[in-house]
């Protein structure tokens, strides 16, 4: 637990913006706890409090896009990504997983693009 908090504070603060959102990033960290905790539904609604509260969370909208590739919600997912590689693109974890969620569209053209290919 204490590793998990650790590593949420660290992406928050790496990947996130730079607007200085420190509640958005306690809702995040709390938000990773829920998702450690396997409580995805309220883990989401505190994402989506964050990234309101900052936009520019790269994190927070990464994490939300896992949730929704956990769930098969692949359009969902692919949208979360690639708000956050918008955010910050040199992330190749988020970039992978956005790639993977359009190959699970079908939409093989668009992940090759993704990965640069």
């Amino acid at each position: 637990m204490k590793y998990a908090l650790t590593l949420a504070l660290s992406t928050a603060f790496l990947f996130g913006g730079c607007s200085g959102g420190g509640s958005a990033v306690d809702l995040y960290v709390d938000a990773e706890i829920l998702i450690e905790e396997g409580d995805s539904d309220q883990a989401l609604v505190l994402l989506y409090k964050a990234v309101n509260a900052d936009p520019e969370l790269a994190s927070a909208h990464a994490a939300i896009g896992r949730i929704y590739a956990d769930r098969a919600d692949y359009d969902k997912a692919a949208g979360a990504f690639s708000r956050s590689l918008a955010i910050n693109g040199y992330n190749d974890h988020v970039r992978e997983e956005l790639a993977a969620s359009y190959e699970k569209l079908g939409q093989a053209d668009k992940a090759a693009e993704v990965r640069g290919r």
